[in-house]
């Protein structure tokens, strides 16, 4: 079908990520960190983690802003690259799910 799914959460390793991918990130970059909710209610749950992961797997920061935030969770736990023909439409941001699942690009003092 060529449709990736989203499933539910998984432990992220940040030590294993994408080791063998590059980083395209500038030498000396401000840190910035990808600030995301995996759940909601009254046992929300968050993840931080170093935008430089997303672009060691050929994502932009701009790509983070319009993906929804599980799959997002799903790229970094399966250290997905960029698809060639872009980001599927099933991992984009909804609108009707816009104030729960948006990830926020945060610089470390945000964070």
């Amino acid at each position: 079908s060529g449709r990736a799914t989203v499933g539910p959460p998984r432990e992220f390793d940040e030590a294993t990520a994408a080791p063998n991918v590059e980083s395209t990130s500038d030498p000396a970059p401000e840190k910035k960190f990808a600030v995301f909710k995996l759940s909601q209610g009254p046992s929300e749950t968050y993840k931080r983690v170093p935008v430089d992961l997303l672009l060691r797997l050929g994502y932009q920061e701009s790509d983070a802003r319009i993906l929804d935030s599980r799959a997002l969770d799903y790229i970094l736990v399966e250290k997905r690259p960029k698809p060639k023909r872009g980001i599927p439409g099933g991992w984009k941001l909804k609108d009707r799910d816009r104030s729960t699942f948006q990830v926020l690009i945060l610089t470390a003092d945000e964070a």
